[in-house]
């Protein structure tokens, strides 16, 4: 009966003591009271970085649209010459070419717009990190999603 109720009595004692001295060790010692001062943000240095990668983004926006809007108009003009070509194997074959090559443009200019993307927010990454910001706080997810 003894040895029983040491042998609680030691677990009992253990459980509980064990995790304050884990916290007391923790705790003690220089790092208690840290002296390293948190890295001194630069507003100007930020504001530079977010012009740039806006702008960016804006840029590549503007190229998929303007890709996409140059490949509608030569898109009608194809289909407009197919629909007027008599011959309907030598029509279809046309309507099938200007609808392909929509398309191809257009996947092109999409994967190009994330590509771009991508690139503009690693560079933006790089630059947060050199102006000793870690986390933004800000997602690529939207831009990258756009295409």
């Amino acid at each position: 009966m003894k040895k029983l109720l040491f042998f609680t009595l030691a677990i009992f004692a253990f459980s509980v003591f064990m995790p304050m001295a884990l916290v007391s060790a923790k705790s003690s010692g220089s790092d208690r009271f840290s002296t390293t001062t948190p890295p001194v943000i630069n507003p100007a240095c930020m504001t530079t970085a977010v012009t740039v990668r806006e702008d960016g983004i804006a840029s590549a926006f503007g190229t998929v649209a303007d890709t996409t809007s140059a490949a509608l108009t030569l898109r009608k003009s194809e289909l407009l010459t197919a629909w007027g070509l008599t011959n309907s194997n030598e029509r279809k074959a046309a309507i099938k070419a200007a609808w392909s090559k929509y398309k191809n443009t257009v996947k092109k200019a999409r994967l190009d717009y994330r590509v771009s993307a991508k690139n503009i927010w690693k560079t933006f990454n790089t630059a947060a990190r050199a102006c000793q910001v870690k986390n933004t706080g800000e997602s690529n997810g939207l831009d990258i999603s756009l295409m």
